[in-house]
């Protein structure tokens, strides 16, 4: 990670979510807007701009797929120290601030995301990967909407898919030393690109990507649950990088082979405790509407995040976690996942 306050002069910071849709929203910008910029992505477990950048007057910012309510005091400092901030995010807000130096655009419908916000406001010039950035977000049913209508086939829409999940899949780790890439070098990578086409066909890092995935749900698959019964099952993790990257990956295999069982994946914190991923049972996944309604829409997963679970918590969760009926879901101790 770069230290922003080393640079000297005026900057320019481009700040994101590092899954497919942060990233991919800052490099459509990026192509259409060139600049000389440093890029703090920020992993998908992390919420919070606290203590992460400093600025001075005149500093510009690019902010794509940051949740305003965990940043607005932040958000706030960065304005009234004279900086100037481009906006752009798909999440429910109580309020966007005002400020001359703030320019946002928010669109929290439930069927979009950062990327193709940010794709509209272009008019579609790059619009390939806003479809990269919408399979990556799992917004899936307005991905392979906007392909179709760009006349893109099957098989490559597959590839875009693909691509769009393996972003997201480097940003599951907890913290970017256990990403398969760090997430900086990753659009360090992309941002060569105007065509994510052109990316898959020149580079081989998707392949990479894809390797290291297989290898750790290969891994993942050979442990046990720590406990099971017919509602929910818990995994937890050893403390290694992969572990710390494939609970995104597990869950969406178990759930395609448990639908109707609800997984609770749980990883060392290094605070005596446990983070953990929760997946809802697949039978209670919402679903997208499409053109012919909405039972033929696309579902989209339920996950659930506990940044903290003390260790001494473990068999109260567990018995809360097996009696859960996660469509009436209101427990504080879980949070949405981005």
């Amino acid at each position: 990670m770069q230290d922003l306050r080393k640079r000297s002069g005026k900057r320019c910071i481009d700040v994101c979510n590092c899954d497919a849709d942060g990233l991919c929203s800052i490099l459509q910008w990026r192509l259409h807007e060139p600049k000389e910029s440093t890029i703090l992505a920020l992993m998908d477990a992390e919420a919070s701009l606290v203590g992460r950048v400093h600025t001075r007057p005149g500093d510009e910012f690019l902010m794509c797929d940051i949740p305003i309510e965990p940043n607005r005091s932040t958000l706030l400092q960065l304005l009234q120290a004279g900086a100037r901030v481009q906006y752009f995010n798909h999440y429910v807000t109580d309020e966007i601030p005002y400020h001359p130096g703030l320019r946002a655009t928010i669109d929290a419908c439930k069927q979009t995301s950062t990327s193709l916000t940010v794709d509209r406001l272009l008019g579609g010039k790059f619009r390939k990967w806003a479809v990269v950035g919408a399979y990556g977000k799992r917004t899936t049913y307005a991905a392979e909407s906007l392909a179709l209508e760009m006349g893109i086939g099957s098989d490559t829409r597959a590839r875009l898919r693909e691509l769009g999940k393996l972003i997201s899949y480097n940003a599951c780790a907890t913290h970017e030393r256990n990403a398969c890439i760090p997430p900086s070098q990753l659009y360090e990578r992309l941002s060569q690109y105007r065509d994510p086409l052109e990316f898959l066909r020149s580079e081989s890092l998707a392949s990479e990507l894809d390797a290291a995935r297989r290898d750790d749900l290969a891994k993942a698959s050979a442990l046990a649950p720590f406990w099971q019964d017919e509602n929910a099952c818990v995994y937890v993790l050893p403390d290694t990088p992969w572990a710390h990257r494939v609970a995104c990956g597990l869950d969406e295999e178990l759930a395609a082979n448990n639908p109707t069982r609800a997984h609770a994946f749980l990883c060392d914190d290094g605070k005596g405790g446990f983070s953990a991923k929760v997946r809802v049972a697949r039978s209670e996944w919402p679903r997208e509407p499409s053109s012919h309604g909405p039972a033929a829409g696309c579902e989209r997963p339920r996950l659930w995040v506990i940044d903290h679970l003390p260790a001494g918590e473990l068999n109260h969760f567990i018995q809360a976690f097996s009696a859960s009926r996660w469509g009436r879901l209101r427990s504080p101790v879980f949070r949405a996942a981005r």
